[in-house]
Order: structure tokens, then C-alpha cells, then sequence
């Protein structure tokens, strides 16, 4: 996949509203790391293994994974829940002709309830599947000193 590429910002977190530092919701544990929270969270809103499994199959079932895998491409997988939605990606990856890594095809599967604008669900999904594409490969954290560079 040949996506075009963004420019990432860092910017600091002053305060307590619960966003992380590149300007999107910060992930539901990160929030839920105050004592007590974390486990009155997860009792109001469990973790549905089912609906994980059916992304999970469905995005493997799409990206032909099994003869993928037989025929020697390379492929990865993440799964991830959050805000009540689950989402699964296989991305599949080469080696470019100077050694860097390429994305070659991806495949996003959502189960995220009820739709009432598919396109902007599908627009969401896209943006965020290249936002990760960037910082995978342009993002860097250095550390010095016990702690990072960027703050």
C-alpha cells in the first residue's frame, strides 16, 4: 500500500483531560491507571472476547493468511478495543529495493456497533491505519541519561 506519508507533532500534555501527546484519546488504560479505576472500567464495560475473535478471523480470512503465510510473504497482525469498538489489521510487508520496510497491502476489519455513516467510519480507519504507518516508521523515541530525549 502506497499511502502518503503525515508529519507528526509532539506535543506536550499540561493537563489532566486525558489526551495524549500526539493530539487523539489516549488509551483507555493510560486513563484508567488511578487506583481503583481501572477495575470499576472493565466491570461497566468487559472485554468481549467473541466480537475480538470475530475481527480477528474475518481480517485473517481477508488477507488470505493462511496461503499467504505457505507462500513466504510476511505478514503481521494487531488486534486492539477500544471506546466499545474492536479492530483488527494484517498489514503485509517487504523489503524495498534500498533495504526499508514497505507496506505493501493492508486489511482493517471494525466491528464498532452501529454505523450510520459508513464512509466516515471507513474514512477513520484509513487515517488511522496511515497515522500508525508513520509513526511505525518515522517515529523514534532516543533515551539519555534513564530517561527520553522528547520529554
Amino acid at each position: 500500500m502506497d499511502a502518503p506519508v503525515g508529519v507528526l507533532a509532539r506535543t506536550p500534555a499540561v493537563s489532566d483531560d486525558h489526551r495524549g501527546g500526539v493530539r487523539r484519546a489516549a488509551p483507555r488504560a493510560r486513563r484508567w491507571s488511578r487506583p481503583g479505576n481501572y477495575g470499576e472500567a472493565l466491570a461497566k464495560h468487559p472485554t468481549d472476547l467473541a466480537r475480538f475473535h470475530r475481527v480477528i478471523e474475518k481480517v485473517t480470512e481477508l488477507a488470505g493468511w493462511d496461503a499467504a503465510k505457505r507462500a513466504g510473504r510476511a505478514l503481521g497482525l494487531a488486534a486492539h478495543r477500544s471506546f466499545l469498538s474492536y479492530v483488527a489489521v494484517v498489514a503485509q510487508v517487504s523489503k524495498g529495493a534500498r533495504g526499508e520496510i514497505r507496506v505493501d497491502e493492508a486489511w482493517v476489519v471494525a466491528d464498532c456497533g452501529m454505523v450510520v455513516n459508513a464512509d466516515r467510519v471507513r474514512s477513520q480507519l484509513e487515517g488511522a491505519f496511515v497515522f500508525g504507518q508513520s509513526a511505525m516508521m518515522h517515529g523514534a523515541i532516543t533515551m539519555k541519561g534513564g530517561g527520553s530525549d522528547q520529554g
